[in-house]
């Protein structure tokens, strides 16, 4: 694994010199971070070293810039190999039309966290089953990749949750995955879709365990789950915590950033649209 340092600066309505001259500033660094440029909103600087994030950022402070300033850490194979747990996304359809018919209808923004204040697009209650377009998933996806010959199996819903087909779902009780719960969602018409489900992790673990996870900054909220500082390494939970369950989540409705077991993501291997997240360690207690 290593760190990458960031460090973007907005455009925020500066002028055309004032942009220009804070490209120039940018552009210079070239040699020693990767810079892109994104569209014309923004510059943003990646670097392994947090010298050279340090001495870009005073570079700018002489022009009177303020730049965002943030690291992460980028896994490679090697560090999969050792995770117990691996975080699975799959394809976007996000389209117009939408996915999910009834998201203003179904889905109830919660209050911000009464902790730390944060609230996102996931911070959202399902009042009601969803309502999917199933046409979409055989589909197109929003990036313009095509679906495998069973169709889209693995899709991101508005939650930050999956849909799931049918058949990995009978896939996965086959082989005795434990702690994934399902929940249905309908046909524009009303009838329960026979064809996929939502899916929700009956273990969440919001905060990583204290003696083996490195953070640089603020902790995790231990209400919402929020990360305020920056992750060093692996998030490790406690085996207590998780205890026997190959589905963990960590957000609290137990749907969004859903992490699985070695066998149960294997179990998705070769399924189009499936991306894998962070990996998580397992500590002992």
């Amino acid at each position: 694994m290593r760190r990458i340092w960031s460090v973007a600066i907005p455009r925020d309505g500066r002028d055309e010199d004032s942009w220009r001259r804070i490209g120039d500033v940018v552009r210079g660094w070239s040699r020693r971070a990767t810079i892109t440029p994104v569209g014309d909103v923004m510059w943003l600087a990646d670097t392994e070293s947090a010298e050279v994030a340090d001495a870009l950022s005073d570079e700018l402070a002489a022009l009177r810039v303020e730049p965002l300033r943030s690291a992460r850490t980028v896994y490679d194979d090697e560090d999969y190999a050792e995770a117990d747990l691996i975080g699975v996304f799959g394809v976007d359809l996000t389209l117009d039309p939408p996915f999910v018919l009834d998201a203003d209808r179904a889905l109830t923004p919660d209050p911000p966290c009464p902790r730390c204040g944060h609230h996102d697009a996931f911070d959202v209650r399902v009042s009601e089953p969803l309502r999917i377009d199933p046409t979409l998933l055989d589909g197109r996806a929003a990036d313009g990749s095509r679906p495998g010959p069973r169709g889209w199996e693995v899709a991101n819903l508005p939650t930050g949750g999956l849909l799931l087909s049918a058949r990995l779902l009978d896939r996965f009780e086959a082989a005795g995955i434990r702690g994934l719960e399902r929940e249905p969602v309908l046909h524009p018409d009303g009838r329960v879709s026979r064809r996929a489900a939502a899916i929700r992790a009956g273990t969440v673990v919001l905060t990583p365990c204290p003696r083996h996870t490195r953070i640089e900054g603020d902790p995790f909220c231990p209400v919402c789950g929020t990360a305020h500082g920056s992750l060093d390494g692996f998030f490790w939970m406690p085996r207590g915590a998780v205890g026997d369950a190959d589905a963990v989540s960590r957000h609290p409705h137990g749907a969004a950033m859903l992490y699985l077991s070695r066998r149960a993501y294997d179990l998705l291997d070769g399924v189009p649209g499936v991306r894998r997240g962070d990996p998580v360690r397992i500590c002992a207690d």
